[in-house]
């Protein structure tokens, strides 16, 4: 199956990017979803809550991708942005992909059946959901009307041994794009911060390796530079041996 900016790629046809992030951190103190029968409110904010957007367009072929730090978007707010993007860019509504990065540090998004008998976890809040859905909106239109010629850049692959090091397992990092003397790769659990790990890979020739502690766990990976100047992420699942690694808009 074609892909077209991949094409694009092959073909050296003119690639165009724009991004923009939307700010989604609710007012006030809101109740945190993610755990059924759990009270938890939040105090305060200890990182904003984003709606980031990547506009791509090659080969006559237009893309949005928004992603939104909460829990869940629901299908009903995604087919009203999507049709509210569209109508403003042109744009397919089948060519606007939103998603929700699925934190439990957010907003309660929706009511599904399984906390409708909860009495600790509350309703939703309707303007909550309005609000992250205009901000899907804002960094969309943004994203599209700000893009600008561009091209592929740095990418990497990660390489993991399926053999015990004792204790832990051998990974590899190949960059495409850049060559530090060390880079930094962290593993990050998506709930159990006491899994997470982090390493500095030392360079051998084109190789950035080093061992990790690896749980049979889907991780999130991030590989930066010592000064954190650029970042690319993936997540790996478990059982994987290799993943690629991109940057994040």
């Amino acid at each position: 199956m074609s892909n077209p900016y991949l094409d694009a790629v092959r073909s050296a046809a003119p690639l165009y990017a724009g991004a923009a992030v939307a700010d989604i951190t609710p007012t006030g103190s809101v109740f945190l979803a993610g755990y059924p029968h759990v009270r938890r409110y939040s105090t305060g904010v200890h990182d904003p809550l984003s709606a980031s957007a990547l506009y791509l367009e090659s080969c006559g072929e237009r893309l949005l991708l928004i992603a939104c730090d909460v829990i869940y978007v629901p299908k009903s707010a995604v087919a009203r942005a999507r049709t509210r993007i569209a109508d403003v860019t042109g744009i397919p509504a089948g060519h606007i992909l939103i998603s929700a990065t699925h934190t439990h540090s957010g907003p309660k998004m929706l009511d599904p059946i399984a906390t409708s008998e909860d009495g600790i976890v509350p309703r939703s809040d309707p303007a909550i959901v309005q609000h992250v859905e205009d901000r899907i909106v804002d960094a969309a239109l943004r994203a599209a009307r700000d893009s600008e010629p561009a091209e592929l850049g740095l990418t990497a692959q990660l390489q993991i041994d399926p053999r015990d090091m004792g204790g832990g397992r051998a990974v590899a990092v190949r960059l495409a794009g850049a060559a530090p003397k060390r880079v930094k790769l962290e593993l990050i659990h998506p709930t159990l911060q006491a899994l997470d790990d982090s390493v500095m890979l030392t360079r051998t020739g084109d190789v950035y390796s080093g061992v990790v502690r690896l749980p049979e766990s889907r991780m999130y990976v991030q590989v930066t530079d010592d000064g954190g100047s650029w970042r690319l992420d993936g997540q790996l699942q478990a059982g994987q041996s290799a993943i690629d690694l991109a940057a994040r808009p």
